[in-house]
């Protein structure tokens, strides 16, 4: 079975009322991955994402680009989102070969080894609230050990909305244990929801048995809704944290996740505060909010539905290094991807590795066109591997050209794959500074634009290296945008959310600013050296600010940081 050209299914892992997942084949990455294809009626969803749609399915697509951005240790990360050749949409995430539930894991474990993992679940729930993201399905087998011993949490975000009314209870199989009582009230999922389950899960962790009767329906449901679990059985360091959680009113329950980590780092002894881990804080800095770029964003969006009406744009973003030109991008992509373009995107290599900007997008491209044996054998110099990808033998070598020739070879076939695709394409093209003969296909592919339809091609490069002429070439065929440094409130803006902090401090405020200049990876560099020195994300005193921050500048801090790098 395939789904697309591009993924091969394997096997199936998992099935409930949204879908089926499978552990499927990635051919152009070359990876496993879990897939899960959506074959729920799509107006029984619920979606955590704020935006509404009369069309569910878009909906479903602004989901998507919330899960996407979430990038922590604890957390299955979110690939790609499409809609199969069925009309059923699809989203790819990390695959867990060989992974066990939590309960089965700490059948026979020590309760410092139950207490690590409960800490590592609710760093991984922390973040999600911290997010916007309620889990709505917490439960054991949505908590996985991987094989090496690392916990993650996944299937966060979509659920079947229950139909209470008619009591269909055989949709709640597996997961109406975990609800907490006011649902069952239509009230909706929100942080205490989530953090009853909590309580559930962690009742099971050291009771080795679930705090109601789940044999029975009725009887589960009238012991969620009116019955106090035996807290009698723990300790009372336990029952403190245990009792709160499974309050029947959701009002009697912790207000935030992180209230439940301190409570777990107080018992484990031994445990390190995790907010302060590398992998931890790298979580919350890499997920900070865009800011300052919405003028930018709004004029590639524009130039996307122009696009998708028939027309072509070319874009060229400039700007220095660390201005936050990836971080563009990558927001670009989740927009359009959701939004059914067919997107190729590649990145120059700082090695010179030869075509290294167009590797990826020609073998993309490979996999859903139909090209003959002599235009495969005009490729092999981009992708070597044509053969597996076409999943068939091509013999022979192309003919020796040079110069305009051999690049207007290379871009006939180039376009020729271009024209066959059904879908608007955006082409991302990052880190035209590093290639040279990358940007000569670009200039040859710019002029054959006329031959191309419902194309949009968005570039960067760092502006303030040294640039080849053929810069002003494409740039006569390119829209140029310049990318400038951050002003004081994104600033202000985006060193709070890395900081969890809600209120700005001046002093701090001003030694970003001064020290920075709003470029965007020197305020994440600062932000960075603030809590390794201070040990401290959530909260902090001036009185505090590191000396060497203050007076080494950028310079020293960038040092220490590379001297870090093997």
């Amino acid at each position: 079975m395939q789904i697309t050209s591009r993924y091969i299914v394997h096997k199936i892992i998992g099935s409930g009322g949204m879908g089926t997942v499978y552990e499927a084949f990635d051919r152009l990455n070359n990876r496993n991955v879990a897939l899960k294809q959506v074959k729920a009626n799509v107006n029984e969803m619920q979606f955590v994402s704020e935006k509404s749609s009369s069309n569910r399915l878009i909906s479903m697509s602004h989901e998507f680009s919330v899960l996407a951005t979430l990038r922590h240790p604890h957390i299955i990360s979110v690939f790609d989102y499409g809609v199969d050749d069925m009309g059923f949409p699809y989203y790819t995430m990390e695959y867990i070969p060989n992974a066990k539930i939590l309960t089965d894991v700490v059948v026979n474990a020590s309760q410092d080894k139950k207490l690590s993992l409960l800490i590592d679940m609710m760093e991984a729930l922390a973040y999600l609230h911290n997010r916007g993201v309620i889990h709505r399905d917490l439960k054991p087998s949505n908590v996985l050990i991987t094989e090496t011993n690392q916990l993650k949490v996944m299937d966060f975000g979509l659920a079947l909305s229950p139909d209470i009314s008619t009591r269909e209870w055989s949709k709640l199989a597996g997961t109406m244990a975990y609800i907490a009582p006011e649902m069952f009230s239509d009230q909706p999922a929100s942080i205490q929801s989530d953090l009853y389950a909590v309580g559930v899960i962690i009742y099971q962790l050291f009771a080795g048995h679930h705090p109601f009767n789940k044999q029975n329906m009725a009887t589960l449901l009238s012991q969620i809704l009116a019955q106090e679990p035996d807290f009698q059985i723990f300790d009372d360091e336990i029952q403190t944290i245990v009792r709160p959680l499974l309050a029947k009113d959701p009002t009697d329950r912790p207000e935030k996740a992180r209230d439940v980590l301190a409570q777990l780092y107080n018992i484990h002894q031994t445990a390190t505060q995790s907010s302060n881990h590398e992998q931890i804080r790298e979580s919350y800095l890499q997920a900070a909010p865009f800011v300052g770029r919405e003028q930018i964003m709004e004029q590639l969006q524009t130039g996307w539905h122009q696009v998708k009406t028939g027309g072509n744009q070319f874009f060229l973003i400039g700007g220095e290094a660390g201005i936050g030109k990836t971080r563009l991008i990558d927001e670009f992509r989740i927009r359009v991807l959701v939004d059914s373009a067919y997107v190729l995107r590649g990145q120059g290599s700082s090695e010179g590795a030869l075509y290294s900007l167009w590797k990826s997008i020609i073998q993309q491209l490979v996999l859903s066109s139909q090209i003959s044996d002599q235009q495969a054998i005009v490729l092999k110099d981009i992708v070597p591997d044509i053969r597996t990808l076409l999943k068939r033998d091509i013999i022979g070598d192309p003919s020796p050209l040079k110069g305009d020739a051999y690049y207007l070879r290379l871009v006939n076939v180039l376009k020729l794959m271009l024209q066959q695709q059904t879908k608007p394409i955006v082409i991302l093209l990052e880190d035209l500074h590093f290639v040279n003969e990358s940007i000569e296909i670009l200039r040859h592919l710019l002029s054959f634009s006329n031959q191309l339809n419902k194309i949009m091609i968005v570039a960067t490069f760092r502006n303030d290296e040294p640039l080849t002429s053929q810069y002003d070439l494409i740039q006569m065929e390119m829209t140029y945008v310049h990318l400038k440094r951050l002003e004081t409130e994104d600033i202000t803006k985006l060193s709070q959310d890395m900081l969890q902090y809600s209120v700005a401090d001046r002093q701090f405020m001003t030694l970003l600013e001064q020290e920075t200049e709003g470029n965007t990876f020197f305020i994440v560099e600062v932000v960075r050296q603030f809590i390794e020195e201070t040990g401290n994300m959530k909260s902090f005193d001036t009185n505090q600010l590191p000396r060497n921050i203050l007076t080494d500048g950028m310079q020293q801090l960038l040092k220490r940081r590379l001297n870090r790098l093997p």
